[in-house]
């Protein structure tokens, strides 16, 4: 588990990057108030109730700042999400902390042994974690990131409406 120092480090980094930007009203840029950015940049929001508080997100970052950025701990978390089962677990820890018994039934992902091969590449990427031995849950941060991949991800599948391509 980070320390307290290591999240407060973080924490003061992230605000650092963000200050940094020079920031325009989404609904804005959307409505064509304002000219886009020369470089081009990708923003994703999202704001919902979970676990009896609400989590509001949104980053902004460049085209650049995406794609020159090292790409190891990217891949790391799409590999990790790269399976039906541990998407559907994902998607069950959305509802809250489970035991390996509860997230077993979630799932329905067979043995807890093939339930923890899965959970296990979900720890090393850092995208679940054990807020207590045998417990498996996510961090508010990472709630609505996971959302929005999951998003992004269903607009790249190819669709499988009858006419389209």
């Amino acid at each position: 588990m980070a320390s307290l120092d290591d999240i407060v480090a973080e924490l003061v980094e992230r605000v650092a990057r963000l200050e940094g930007r020079e920031r325009q009203p989404l609904k804005s840029m959307l409505t064509g108030e304002l000219e886009p950015p020369e470089h081009g940049r990708v923003v994703y929001s999202g704001m919902g109730p979970w676990q009896g508080r609400s989590v509001v997100w949104q980053m902004e970052r460049s085209w650049g700042d995406i794609v020159d950025h090292d790409p190891s701990g990217a891949v790391r978390a799409l590999s990790a999400l790269a399976n039906p089962t541990r998407v559907r677990i994902v998607a069950a820890l959305i509802d809250g902390p489970a035991s390996t018994g509860e997230l077993t039934h979630r799932v329905d992902a067979g043995t807890s042994g093939q339930l923890f091969h899965h959970v296990k590449e979900l720890l090393s990427a850092g995208l679940v974690h054990q807020p207590k031995r045998g417990t498996y849950a996510l961090r508010a941060q990472h709630v609505l990131p996971i959302l929005a991949a999951l998003s992004a991800a269903m607009d790249l599948s190819p669709t499988t409406e009858a006419g389209e391509s």
